[in-house]
C-alpha cells in the first residue's frame, strides 16, 4: 500500500512538472514573438546646462561633472534629427534626482518633483518615457533636479527602443 502511494505521488509530481514546463515554454514563446529591434543611443551632440553654466556638443556617455548641491538643476537637450522609427520609448537613468522630460518645451513626463520640494528621499533607477511618434525634428530636453549633495556625476546614456523591446530588454 505504501509503495502504491509513493508511485502515485511520483506520477502526480511528474505530471505537474510537465504542465509547468509547457506553460513556461508557451510564455517564453509569446514573449519572444515580436521582432526585436536594436536599442539606439544618441550620445553625442547634447547641450548640457548645470544651473547657469552651459556646455555645447557634449557626449553624455563620457562627460562627467562634480560638486552638485541639493536643488542644482542639470538639463540636457538635443534636436532629434535621426529617424527612430518605432523606437519611441526612452530610458533615462536617474540618481537621487527628480526628472522632467520636454518635447519642444512641452512637458510630457515628470517624476519626483514634489518629493524634491518636500526633501523626501529619491533613490536611483531608470525611468521609461514614451515619446511622441513624430519626435524626429523636435527638441528633447531632460531636466534633473538634484535632491541631495553629489547626487550624480554624469547623465548616462539615453536609450531609445520600441515599447515592446523596452519591456523585454531594459
Amino acid at each position: 500500500m505504501i509503495k502504491e502511494l509513493t508511485k502515485k505521488k511520483i506520477v502526480i509530481i511528474g505530471i505537474v512538472s510537465f504542465v509547468i514546463m509547457i506553460i513556461a515554454w508557451i510564455g517564453i514563446y509569446f514573449l519572444r514573438g515580436t521582432k526585436r529591434q536594436d536599442t539606439v543611443y544618441l550620445d553625442e551632440g547634447w547641450t548640457l546646462k548645470i544651473n547657469d553654466r552651459t556646455v555645447y556638443d557634449v557626449n553624455i556617455d563620457s562627460y562627467y561633472f562634480s560638486g552638485l548641491k541639493r536643488l542644482d538643476v542639470i538639463e540636457v537637450s538635443r534636436q532629434i534629427e535621426e529617424d527612430l522609427g518605432d523606437r519611441i520609448m526612452a530610458r533615462l537613468r536617474v540618481h537621487y534626482s527628480s526628472v522632467e522630460v520636454f518635447v519642444n518645451g512641452e512637458k510630457i513626463y515628470s517624476f519626483g518633483t514634489e518629493e524634491v520640494k518636500r526633501n523626501v528621499f529619491l533613490g536611483s533607477g531608470y525611468c521609461y518615457v514614451e515619446l511622441p511618434k513624430d519626435i524626429q525634428g523636435k527638441t528633447l530636453t531632460v531636466r534633473y533636479i538634484a535632491n541631495e549633495k553629489n547626487a550624480t556625476t554624469d547623465i548616462g546614456r539615453i536609450g531609445f527602443s520600441t515599447p515592446a523591446d523596452a519591456r523585454r530588454i531594459f
